[in-house]
C-alpha cells in the first residue's frame, strides 16, 4: 500500500509540475510569436556565463576577457552549459534552463514529502498545490534564473537533514555493526549539500546553518553533546569553507583580472568596446568597432564575441 501510495504522489507531482510549466512557457511563446525568451535580463546573463563556460572560459562574461564577479551563480553558469554543450544554442539555451527548473522542482516536492510524514496520507498532496499557489514564486521558478535549481538542492540537503533527525536511525546507529560510518557519512553528506548550495547562492550558507542546527539538536537529544558538535561541524564546515573561498577568490581574481581595458582578446572585443544591443529576445552582446564599421545590432541570441573585418 506504501508502494502505491509513493508511486502516486511521484505521479501527481510530475502531473502538476509539468501542467504549471506548459502553462507558463506556453503563455511566453504566445506573447513572443513563438520565440523562446526569457522575461528578465539577468537570466541572459546567466547564459552569457554559460556560453563562455561551454567554450572553456569559466566565470567570464566574455571568453578571454578575464575573470568576472556578474554572476551571483557559481554554480548554475555550469548546469547551463551542459545544456548549451548538448545543442540547446541560442534561445532554445531557454529550454535546457526549463528542464533544469522542471527537474528541479520535482526533487523539492519528492523532498518536501517527508514533511507530511506524521500527518495523514494525503496531506502530502497539498505540498504541490501550496507551492504553485504564490504567483511570484511560480515566475522566479520558470523565469531561467537559479531559484528552482537552489530549491531543488535545498530539498537534497532537507532530506538528508530530516534522516540525520530521524529517531528511527539511533536504534541502526548503537545496534548495528560498524552503522556508526554509515551515521557520519550522513552527516557528510549534509554537508555536501550545504557545499551546493552556496556555490549555487551565497545566500544559502543561512539555510545550511539552520538545517545543521536542526540535525544536530536532534542527534545531541538522542545520543549526547559530543554526537551533536560533530554533526555541525560536518553539515557546516565543507559550506562555510566554500563560503570563504567564493569571497578570497573574488579579492584575488578581480584584483588581477578585471580591468583590461586595452587588452584585445579572442573575437575581437576589447574591455572597453563592449555594448548590448536591444533584441527581440533580450540583450545581445556585440563588438563596438563592428557596429562602427556599418554593422548592425541585429543577430542571433547569445552569437558571441565578433570579430571585426576589414
Amino acid at each position: 500500500m506504501r508502494a502505491v501510495d509513493r508511486a502516486l504522489y511521484l505521479f501527481f507531482a510530475a502531473v502538476v509540475t509539468l501542467a504549471v510549466a506548459r502553462t507558463f512557457y506556453g503563455y511566453m511563446l504566445f506573447q513572443t510569436r513563438g520565440e523562446w525568451s526569457a522575461p528578465l535580463d539577468d537570466v541572459f546573463i546567466h547564459f552569457d556565463y554559460a556560453r563562455s563556460t561551454a567554450r572553456g572560459y569559466p566565470f567570464q562574461w566574455s571568453p578571454g576577457n578575464g575573470y568576472s564577479s556578474g554572476n551571483t551563480s557559481l554554480l548554475y553558469p555550469f548546469v547551463l552549459a551542459v545544456g548549451y554543450a548538448a545543442g540547446f544554442r541560442g534561445p532554445n539555451l531557454m529550454v535546457w534552463a526549463g528542464i533544469v527548473a522542471c527537474t528541479s522542482i520535482f526533487v523539492l516536492l519528492l523532498a518536501a514529502r517527508r514533511l507530511f510524514s506524521t500527518l495523514p496520507q494525503w496531506a502530502k498532496y497539498v505540498a504541490p498545490a501550496a507551492l504553485f499557489s504564490i504567483g511570484a514564486l511560480d515566475w522566479s521558478l520558470f523565469s531561467g534564473m537559479e531559484v528552482a535549481l537552489f530549491l531543488g538542492i535545498w530539498g537534497g540537503a532537507l532530506r538528508s537533514a530530516m534522516k540525520i533527525a530521524d529517531p528511527a536511525d539511533s536504534d541502526v546507529t548503537r545496534t548495528t555493526p560498524g552503522s556508526w560510518r554509515w551515521a557520519e557519512l550522513g552527516r557528510w553528506q549534509l554537508g555536501l549539500w550545504g557545499v551546493l548550495l552556496v556555490v549555487t547562492r551565497p545566500e544559502g550558507a543561512m539555510s545550511i546553518a539552520a538545517l545543521g542546527l536542526f540535525a544536530a539538536d536532534a542527534v545531541r537529544r538522542r545520543e549526547g553533546r559530543r554526537a551533536a558538535i560533530r554533526t555541525l561541524v560536518r553539515a557546516g564546515t565543507p559550506a562555510l569553507a566554500a563560503l570563504l573561498e567564493t569571497v578570497v577568490d573574488d579579492e584575488d581574481l578581480l584584483g588581477s583580472h578585471s580591468e583590461m581595458p586595452d587588452q584585445v582578446v579572442p573575437g575581437g572585443l576589447r574591455g572597453s568596446d563592449q555594448r548590448l544591443c536591444p533584441s527581440h529576445a533580450g540583450a545581445v552582446q556585440v563588438d563596438v568597432e563592428t557596429v562602427a564599421r556599418g554593422g548592425s545590432c541585429d543577430g542571433d541570441l547569445l552569437a558571441g564575441p565578433r570579430r571585426s573585418s576589414g
